[in-house]
Formats: structure tokens, C-alpha cells, sequence
């Protein structure tokens, strides 16, 4: 992501920083798939800040900024080798699904769908 304002942003999507204390130690991007579907990527805390739950604080607002904007799906790829993060994942309700061919990401073998009700 050598350019994420041409690569996210200016494709539709999004990228947040997660604070502590007002200094920045986490961040991720909703990237624009398709009108109404986002993926999750690109979600990040920095090592010495883990088991602060701010990861899921931002997982949770991802999820909030998807449903306000009336999305259907939020879609993320991650790892097997992630075991505390699938079960975060999992703990906020994504389902795994098949992954697809040819896959951009080399280090995923898991992908996860979150399908949004929006109740307005």
C-alpha cells in the first residue's frame, strides 16, 4: 500500500486510526468492492498495545460505520495462523466462506463475511 489515497480513498473507501491516549496505535481501511459491500483490511495494532481491546473497538466501529451507511456485507481475508483474531471475528458474528481463486493476499487462507441487517 504505497499510496493509500489512490489505492482506498479515492476508490470509495475508507482508512481510520485507532487512538490511546490521542497518539495512534492501530489502524484499518474499508475498501470499496461494490456499491453496498466493503472489505475490513488492513487492520493493525501495534504490539505494544495488544490486550487493550482496542482492535475490538475498532472492529466495532467498522462495523457501526457499515451499518449507518446501509451496507450488506462486510468481507475480511486473515490467517489460520491468527487464532485470537479469528475468534474476535468470529465473537462479532463473520461466518467463514469459500475463498477464491487466485487470491491477491498470499498469507490468507481464511476468508470471512459479516452480512448486515439494517434495520432503519
Amino acid at each position: 500500500m504505497n499510496d493509500p489515497q489512490s489505492s482506498i480513498i479515492a476508490k470509495g473507501g475508507y482508512i481510520f486510526i485507532g487512538l490511546w491516549y490521542n497518539k495512534p496505535v492501530g489502524c484499518f481501511a474499508l475498501i470499496k468492492k461494490e456499491i453496498d459491500r466493503y472489505e475490513l483490511g488492513k487492520m493493525a495494532v501495534n504490539k505494544s498495545h495488544h490486550g487493550l481491546k482496542i482492535g475490538q473497538s475498532m472492529l466495532a466501529y467498522a462495523i457501526d460505520v457499515a451499518r449507518t451507511e446501509n451496507w450488506k456485507t462486510l468481507e475480511l481475508y486473515s490467517s489460520t495462523k491468527l487464532d485470537a483474531a479469528l475468534h474476535i471475528y468470529k465473537k462479532f458474528g463473520f461466518k467463514e466462506v469459500s475463498l477464491e481463486d487466485n487470491l491477491e493476499y498470499l498469507r490468507s487462507d481464511v476468508k470471512m463475511e459479516l452480512t448486515l441487517l439494517n434495520v432503519t
